[in-house]
């Protein structure tokens, strides 16, 4: 997890979007992000993309994750969530955090070059 942890916050906060994936539940999902979604129609066309093509199991993601620290203190974690099949790339959730907010930045695919 790239030396650093997650806080009780963020954990909390990852489980409770990763439920509103696992459920399909957009409003919820949106309501998760304590920022503005720069643009609300492209999130949701990613939203929907993306929970067609993640694995039904979300239950093992830590090992998947990857946490940087600005120098600001706000902190970029990203998870990748297995696709539906071993050969489908991972879906990509990257957040912001800073101290009890957390933004969702990005949820797609990965680029596979």
């Amino acid at each position: 997890m790239s030396g650093q942890s997650l806080t009780p916050f963020e954990r909390q906060r990852i489980a409770e979007i990763l439920s509103a994936i696992s459920a399909k539940d957009w409003p919820r999902f949106r309501s998760l992000s304590n920022e503005p979604f720069l643009n609300l129609s492209s999130m949701r066309e990613q939203f929907h993309d993306s929970i067609c093509k993640i694995s039904d199991d979300l239950d093992y993601w830590e090992g998947a994750t990857s946490i940087s620290t600005g120098t600001d203190g706000t902190r970029l974690i990203l998870l990748r969530l297995s696709g539906k099949t071993p050969e489908a790339p991972p879906i990509q959730l990257f957040l912001h955090s800073a101290p009890n907010r957390i933004g969702i930045w990005v949820f797609y695919e990965e680029y596979q070059a």
